[in-house]
Formats: C-alpha cells, sequence, structure tokens
C-alpha cells in the first residue's frame, strides 16, 4: 500500500481529504493487524496541485 508521510505522531487529514500517516503509526497498525515481514520505503507518491507528494511505500504480508 501507499499513504502520505505524516509529520505528526500518528495521522492528520490534508487539505485534499486524503489522510497522511507517520512509520510508527502504520508500524502499530500492521502488527495490530498481526502482518509481518514488514518493509517500508519512501518515494515520491504522485504529483497533486503541482506539488510531489512525498509517502510511504508499504509492503506487508500475513
Amino acid at each position: 500500500m501507499t499513504v502520505a508521510s505524516a509529520s505528526v505522531d500518528s495521522y492528520q487529514p490534508n487539505a485534499t481529504g486524503r489522510y497522511s500517516h507517520t512509520e510508527k503509526y502504520l508500524h502499530r497498525r500492521l502488527l495490530n493487524a498481526e502482518l509481518v515481514d514488514v518493509e517500508i520505503h519512501y518515494d515520491i507518491l504522485r504529483a497533486e496541485r503541482g506539488n510531489d507528494v512525498e509517502g510511504v511505500i508499504v509492503c506487508a504480508r500475513r
């Protein structure tokens, strides 16, 4: 999955209505869902309103 990166402790809504998440929050939620082999990478996910959206690419499995 991909999500935009957040600068707060968990997640926050953006002006576009999408949510941004921190790596710490993602790890916590993935562990709660009993997913393993979690890999997290950072990259530019898309352009929105002419600006790059930095985000997190997450791979995990059950």
